[in-house]
């Protein structure tokens, strides 16, 4: 990642292999899959503009808003979530009822 990239779209953090680091304001942080967070994003269709990530993330920890949104090349700390296609099913099922 050079000096000079841009990360206006989640598609901007998927195309160079970085994933979606989010800090709230008690301290808390996050580090996102972002090629998951992408796609959950296309589910729900929500822009994926980084400028509106916040509005749909919550803190686990205080359930407040991101006040930062930066790319990382960190692990995503929980790798699980939605790891299998079958949990994929099962929210485009739940969002279509």
């Amino acid at each position: 990642m050079g000096a000079n990239t841009r990360f206006d779209r989640l598609s901007d953090f998927e195309r160079h292999k970085a994933n979606v680091r989010v800090e709230c304001i008690c301290g808390h942080r996050g580090i996102l899959d972002a090629v998951k967070l992408r796609r959950w994003f296309f589910c729900h269709r929500w822009s994926d503009a980084v400028e509106v990530l916040g509005a749909h993330l919550r803190c686990s920890v205080c359930l407040g808003r991101p006040v930062r949104v930066r790319p990382t090349v960190e692990r995503p700390d929980r790798p699980e979530w939605m790891m299998h296609e079958h949990d994929w099913k099962r929210l485009i099922q739940r969002l279509r009822n």
